[in-house]
């Protein structure tokens, strides 16, 4: 009877091991929709521009939820970051209208909380 109990215990294992690579699977591919979700409302609806975009995600704005507990002064120096990076980075010339618009929709989603 023993050698029964072993094998279901295997294969009970077996079966949590298989679930938690498909949790992490499915984990990681919607984290991987919500960044791409982000990226198309950054240059769909603010109008942003792709290498703006990528410098605000360097800057670790890569979903929604990474605005939530930001506050006017991080988002200021988010886009003096993006401008001037520090390591000698070339920077991003953060156009004015760019950074309201940013700033806007910030505002709007903090205010909608």
């Amino acid at each position: 009877m023993a050698p029964r109990s072993r094998s279901s215990a295997r294969s009970s294992a077996r079966s949590v091991a298989e679930d938690v690579v498909a949790a992490e699977e499915a984990a990681e591919e919607l984290d991987q929709q919500l960044r791409q979700t982000f990226t198309n409302y950054l240059r769909d609806t603010l109008g942003i521009s792709n290498t703006i975009a990528v410098a605000l995600r360097q800057q670790g704005l890569v979903v929604f939820g990474d605005l939530n507990d930001l506050t006017k002064a991080d988002m200021d120096q988010i886009c003096k970051n993006c401008r001037k990076p520090g390591g000698g980075g070339d920077g991003v010339q953060l156009l004015l209208i760019t950074y309201y618009l940013l700033l806007i929709a910030f505002l709007s989603l903090v205010k909608y909380r």
